[in-house]
């Protein structure tokens, strides 16, 4: 009887839990205007290739190539086409809820993003989760600060010039495969690769951690 009960307990149990979503799903269902030139059917390709071991490229409804790098059952990386890459990241909620991160990320050439969230309806969700603000990180001197480090060997003067080599500011912004986390970093426009190479010793990203409902900005 005791059994009996308790396998009832437990079915009721399952049945309450909210069903979990899969990116594939999501990746599936993705709205026509996240991608405007990759349809259902070429969505769904992308997928099954994957799933079948092999190289996911598919002509979009342009008749650019792209290619999904990844699909896991929490994570999707496809780059769409030579200048435009998707990044999406299924997180949980301490409530069991689920949120789609989605960082949109384009080449011209250096890179620059965007990040949003969604339920898993693709309804768009109106907050950062404990991001910075990106309109305001590009527009505030005090915020881009968090993406440069002093060297010993430079002095502040040096230092200070550099800084003000990013002109204008642009986030590039990555999603790891294997981590609950975002990183963000300060693309190079319109710098020579010498400038580049001596802007490298200033540059740091800065990582933030999914904690269960908001991100936290690792140490």
């Amino acid at each position: 009887m005791k059994k009996t009960t308790t396998a009832v307990m437990l079915l009721i149990a399952s049945l309450q839990m909210p069903a979990q979503t899969t990116m594939r799903d999501l990746w599936l269902a993705l709205p026509d205007s996240v991608v405007p030139y990759l349809n259902a059917s070429q969505r769904t390709e992308h997928a099954d290739f994957i799933d079948m071991g092999v190289a996911s490229e598919v002509k979009n409804l342009l008749d650019g190539e792209g290619r999904m790098d990844t699909l896991t059952a929490r994570y999707a990386s496809v780059r769409l086409n030579d200048n435009h890459t998707l990044q999406m990241r299924l997180l949980t909620k301490s409530d069991s809820t689920q949120v789609v991160c989605l960082v949109d990320t384009y080449r011209a050439p250096e890179p620059e993003s965007t990040i949003s969230f969604f339920d898993t309806r693709w309804q768009r969700l109106g907050d950062t989760f404990g991001l910075p603000d990106l309109h305001t990180l590009v527009s505030d001197a005090g915020q881009t600060e968090r993406f440069f480090a002093k060297p010993d060997t430079l002095s502040q003067t040096a230092t200070d010039e550099l800084k003000k080599m990013i002109d204008p500011v642009m986030v590039s912004i990555s999603l790891p495969e294997d981590e609950e986390s975002v990183i963000l970093q300060l693309s190079t426009p319109f710098l020579l690769q010498d400038e580049k190479e001596r802007l490298k010793s200033v540059l740091m990203q800065t990582k933030f951690k999914w904690m269960g409902d908001l991100f936290k900005e690792c140490e």
